[in-house]
């Protein structure tokens, strides 16, 4: 008899256990974060750029934007693990006025700096990634 309540709290044991360490499916690690960085051609992070992560895949709906801070960075979440393309662009405008009033004329002058790339991020990661931006190509 003595073995027998030996064997049974064995196994309740081993039981009890086993449910305690055993994991769902359910996936709770949390969302899927990128942090973006902006650099200038020479090194220097940018702020105020417009940064955008987006799905690429047809019938793909995930999206998000922001813009750079103070340290040239972009934070980003996503729900589900995903490989998503980044975008940054920067508008710069110079205004040049001439002539006298009231015949007063101003140029508004565009110029634009981008840059690309790709990050794939997943549940519960916080990825990094650095974008330079270029003169864009019209």
């Amino acid at each position: 008899m003595k073995k027998f309540l030996s064997t049974v709290t064995f196994f309740s044991l081993l039981i009890v256990g086993s449910a305690l360490t055993m994991t769902s499916c359910k996936d709770d690690d949390g969302p899927a974060i990128a942090e973006i960085t902006v650099f200038d051609t020479t090194g220097l992070v940018q702020t105020n750029v417009r940064v955008d992560v987006f799905c690429t895949q047809p019938n793909c709906v995930v999206t998000s934007t922001g813009r750079t801070d103070s340290r040239g960075e972009s934070r980003h979440e996503f729900d589900l693990p995903a490989v998503l393309r980044v975008y940054a662009v920067r508008y710069d405008s110079t205004f040049i006025q001439t002539g006298v009033p009231p015949n007063v004329t101003i140029q508004v002058l565009v110029d634009s700096v981008c840059g690309d790339g790709f990050v794939t991020v997943d549940n519960g990661e916080t990825v990094q990634e650095s974008v330079t931006l270029f003169p864009c190509i019209q």
